[in-house]
């Protein structure tokens, strides 16, 4: 779907409801829904796919559940497939079907399910506590970046990290398992490492890791998602991308790191790595406690 078709789409939803809050943004996350529309007390999540979100559903479906995480269990997904999507198997099979409210393919039954339906609850009220851990994660995770920067100012390397194994995850799409080659357990923590190349975007870089430690984090059964063993684990990624402004305040890109569960750091040695973990330890016994 190309930027035309999108904004088609959402300036109709705009027109058509009685409230209705285009790209919207939340603090911790840049994964939103493409619109929140409101009609009276119901509430709607509007998720347009985007190019990669169509070659690799795990994408969309981390977007929906970080999003969700940021807003609330309450609001219902709906996702717009149109024509030339709809025929994807992927969007026809249960991991899809369980975990939106809606699936339509034409911007009219947006609207008619906006204004005439009941919300089909799609979240149990155990979500609402999945966000408080996943707030007190975050807390723990800005900190952690904060500290490290401030204590250690180190330079960024990757050759002296000892490498223990690659993490392996399932895709919650097609259920296959994958090493990744940027993510790995060391003995001190799990690492991923990213340098910054020239020209190179947020999304470009980033976007597979998140999907991929996401997924490290959560499982997904019957369109809910459930802490798994790595949930209270630390993971941090090392990298040499700017991720604070010029006061030092955390940036989006250190915030959407943090949020879904991968702090990032500056280290170039093991030892600090483990100065890393130690800080860690006393930022989470002190929230904890």
């Amino acid at each position: 779907m190309d930027i035309g078709q999108k904004q088609w789409i959402l300036q109709k939803l705009f027109d058509n409801s009685e409230r209705c809050l285009i790209e919207p943004e939340n603090p911790f996350s840049m994964d939103n829904p493409d619109a929140i529309v409101a009609n009276g007390n119901k509430l709607f999540a509007i998720y347009i796919p985007t190019y990669r979100e169509n070659e690799n559903a795990d994408h969309l479906l981390r977007r929906l559940y970080l999003s969700q995480l940021s807003y609330g269990y309450k609001l219902t997904p709906i996702m717009v497939v149109m024509e030339e999507m709809a025929m994807r198997m992927i969007y026809h099979s249960p991991v899809i079907t369980q975990t939106f409210g809606y699936i339509s393919e034409s911007t009219d039954e947006v609207v008619n399910i906006v204004n005439h339906e009941n919300p089909r609850k799609r979240r149990s009220k155990y979500f609402s506590e999945l966000q408080t851990m996943q707030y007190l994660t975050y807390r723990q995770n800005i900190e952690l970046s904060e500290r490290s920067r401030k204590e250690m100012r180190t330079e960024f390397s990757t050759q002296e990290l000892r490498k223990v194994e690659p993490v392996v995850t399932k895709s919650w799409s097609t259920e296959k398992e994958k090493e990744s080659r940027m993510y790995w357990k060391s003995e001190a923590c799990f690492v991923a490492s990213v340098e910054k190349k020239k020209n190179a975007s947020f999304r470009t870089s980033f976007e597979q890791l998140m999907t991929t430690v996401f997924m490290s984090k959560f499982q997904l059964d019957n369109g809910e998602i459930f802490p798994t063993g790595m949930y209270n684990e630390l993971s941090v990624l090392n990298t040499d991308w700017n991720m604070f402004d010029e006061e030092s305040v955390p940036n989006a890109h250190n915030r959407m790191l943090s949020y879904v569960g991968l702090p990032p750091i500056s280290i170039s040695t093991e030892r600090e790595l483990t100065q890393v973990y130690e800080c860690y330890q006393k930022i989470r016994n002190n929230v904890v406690g």
